[in-house]
This record gives structure tokens, sequence and C-alpha cells, in this order.
């Protein structure tokens, strides 16, 4: 199954749910309330297909860094992002489906291709810069990978919706 398929079933399956009666007899027991939600809705399935899928992302947009990214993802300092990009994704999905947006699904996998590389891209910049690190090229792939981000988000959602929260990010993340 995809991550556009997952991401589908587990909204759906929100839809679908009564957590007052899921949640009613765990109210006290967090563990037992998180395993029981994963359990009903298939997060774990769905960061999996997310895993899967974005590999394509990867060979589509930065093939020329593959494995430099593969190692990448793999600091302690860029796990946490990796785990839970599947679970913000979805939150995002989950707003388009909500709204009713027509989108294809061509054009929510370059949402979700978008989100992935901009997430991404900004990390390895903070990562060059919080570890001062000399390995230049991270950072000019981190501001590669923000700009085919915005490129993306702009093709989905046209660039009246996107140039006034690209343009605050980019204020936002470069003062001097």
């Amino acid at each position: 199954m995809n991550y556009l398929d997952a991401a589908r079933k587990v909204y759906d399956t929100f839809e679908s749910t009564n957590f007052r009666k899921l949640l009613g007899s765990y109210s006290k027991d967090y563990d037992t309330v998180f395993a029981s939600l994963d359990e009903k809705v298939g997060f774990n399935k769905l960061r999996e297909s997310y895993i899967n899928d974005i590999q394509a992302t990867i060979d589509n947009y930065l093939p020329f860094f593959k494995d430099e990214l593969e190692k990448f993802l793999k600091l302690n300092e860029v796990t946490y992002y990796e785990k839970n990009i599947s679970l913000r994704t979805l939150s995002f999905l989950m707003w388009i489906w909500e709204k009713k947006l027509d989108l294809s699904e061509k054009s929510l996998q370059k949402f979700i291709d978008s989100l992935f590389l901009g997430t991404f891209g900004y990390k390895m910049i903070d990562f060059s810069l919080d570890n001062k690190n000399t390995n230049s090229e991270v950072s000019l792939v981190g501001f590669y990978s923000i700009r085919l981000a915005e490129k993306l988000l702009a093709e989905v959602l046209g660039h009246g919706n996107t140039h006034e929260a690209i343009t605050k990010y980019f204020s936002l993340y470069f003062q001097p």
C-alpha cells in the first residue's frame, strides 16, 4: 500500500470512529489509549508506507545526494523528524480532504513530496549551522530542497496561495 492510500485509510477510519466509545474505558491509562489508537488507526503501517514511498521522492528529486541523504536521515538529530513526518503530512492531507479541495492524486503526491523536501531541506541547513559543519554541500542541498519544495507547493496550490507563507518562512529563517 502506498502512503497516499494508507493516509486515506487513516482519514476514513477517523471519520468512522466513535472516539468517546473507543477511549472511554482507557481514560486514565494513556499508554493503553495510544496502543488502542495505533491498533485501530494503523499509524505504524502509515509510517512504513511513507518511508517506502519517500524513496521515490529522493530518486526523483535528489538522486545525486541519495547515499548522503540516507546517512543524514539516520542521524540522531534527524530520526525524530523522519519518524513523525508521516503524521505531520497526514494532518495536512486530512485538512485538504476535510476542506474538499479538488486535488488529483498526482497533485497530492507533489504536496507530500514538497513537505518532505522542505522539512529535510531546513533540517539540513539547521544541522550544518548547529554543528558548524564544514561539509558545505549539505547546506547547498538543503537550500536546493527548499526551493524544490516551494516550486512543488506552488504547482499544487498556486503561487497566489503560497507566496505569503513562503516569504514569511524565508524571512523568519534567514534574518540577519
